[in-house]
């Protein structure tokens, strides 16, 4: 005859209703920051590219397309 009478399978921890698997916030803003980024050099692009154009070979074009185009590359990294 054994001893043990019952067998009970150990207990788990239940998640609670309010507790999340993960966070979103951070995706959120992160995509926020990104979108305005770009709606800002798209407002840029539609101001300046009235005022000086777009062809290269005039020196306008290195100061205001080059510019954006370092701080477009160098956020994408």
């Amino acid at each position: 005859m054994s001893l043990v009478t019952e067998l009970r399978a150990p207990a788990r921890p239940r998640l609670s209703p309010r507790r999340r698997f993960s966070d979103g916030r951070p995706v959120i803003i992160g995509t926020l920051a990104i979108c305005t980024f770009y709606v800002c050099v798209r407002i840029y692009e539609q101001v300046f590219g009235w005022y000086a154009g777009l062809d290269s070979f005039a020196p306008e074009f290195t100061t205001y397309w080059m510019t954006i185009l370092y701080i477009e590359e160098t956020g994408s990294n």
